[in-house]
């Protein structure tokens, strides 16, 4: 399952790679401390947001301290971390290379630094498990549809990063619904314990619960109650 799953999420980069429109369409921005995507894709699902969580994790993993990196639309960049010594050049630095997916991503982050390739099988069996923040949950659907669209249209809350590392749905908002322009707030369905189907209001998509706890404590001085747990 989560083969097919990762699969999806090179097939979406892939896709956003090869699209003429995605050069100047940051429709998707996924960021960690040390590593960032752009492309032009358009959805939020917590499909995507668990594999490209795992992504970051995997190539995260093969990254010496120093360096950062970003994967925009089909090119890969490798920069000096804020800070770091700038030592001798870094490979990919200037002009970067084209690559197809973020399975090539790895396989030149793998080369470039000479990665043992025991460690690579290692790195490719990591799976992350992004966090994200519950605030209700109904078996009618209607009701959490009406909650994320009045929590979306919230002025008090635009200012504030609830999307987590994961920031997907139009930055231009053509072609996309309402609930998923540029939305904090989803709608993830799933079945309760008693496999009655429940509909979860959930909010972002986070990597690490300090942050996740950081934006639950700032919706929470608006007045909102939820918690953190597993996407």
């Amino acid at each position: 399952m989560m083969k097919r799953m990762l699969m999806v999420f090179v097939g979406m980069l892939i896709l956003a790679a090869a699209s003429p429109a995605s050069a100047c369409a940051d429709n998707l921005v996924a960021s960690s401390e040390r590593f960032e995507i752009h492309s032009s894709h358009k959805s939020w699902t917590p499909e995507l947001v668990r594999d490209a969580a795992t992504w970051f994790l995997r190539l995260e993993a093969l990254l010496p301290a120093d360096v950062n990196v970003l994967f925009e639309h089909g090119f890969l960049t490798i920069k000096r971390a804020p800070g770091a010594s700038q030592g001798q050049a870094l490979p990919l630095a200037d002009e970067g290379r084209e690559v197809g997916s973020l399975t090539e991503a790895l396989d030149v982050l793998a080369e470039v630094f000479e990665v043992p390739k025991n460690q690579i099988a290692r790195v490719q069996q990591l799976e992350a498990k992004p966090l994200t923040i519950q605030l209700a949950a109904s078996q009618r659907r209607e009701d959490i549809e009406r909650l994320v669209d009045k929590l979306n249209a919230y002025k008090a809350l635009e200012q504030i990063n609830l999307h987590g590392f994961f920031n997907a749905g139009g930055y231009d908002c053509i072609d996309v619904s309402p609930m998923d322009c540029n939305s904090f707030a989803h709608i993830v369905s799933g079945v309760d314990a008693k496999g009655m189907p429940v509909h979860r209001l959930m909010v972002g998509g986070f990597l690490t619960r300090a942050s996740a706890q950081k934006a639950l404590a700032r919706l929470q001085a608006h007045g909102f109650k939820g918690f953190v747990r597993t996407l």
